[in-house]
């Protein structure tokens, strides 16, 4: 991850049990720390949720910065929707 280039695409692809949220979290935290956003796309809100939390426990800071895109009446439902945020949960089917 290159901070400042506004340009890249971050894609982690593994096996599944590999760490991808954990990964994802690193990245996303240190985009997050260089002012950068972050949208962060998955195949069903529960693995949105997951990484939310990940996220909100290793950067206490970014929980208030995290946004869903779609998802009332889902496990996300308790986060804002909307701008104002760094950090934009949704999914594919959104």
């Amino acid at each position: 991850v290159r901070a400042g280039d506004r340009s890249l695409l971050n894609v982690a692809e593994l096996p599944t049990g590999s760490g991808k949220t954990r990964v994802g979290v690193a990245a996303a935290a240190h985009h997050l720390s260089a002012g950068g956003k972050v949208l962060w796309v998955s195949k069903g809100w529960p693995l949105l949720d997951q990484a939310a939390e990940q996220l909100a426990g290793l950067l206490p800071e970014a929980a208030g910065l995290l946004r869903r895109v779609g998802g009332r009446g889902t496990c996300l439902g308790r986060l804002p929707a909307g701008p104002g945020g760094a950090v934009l949960l949704t999914t594919l089917q959104t």
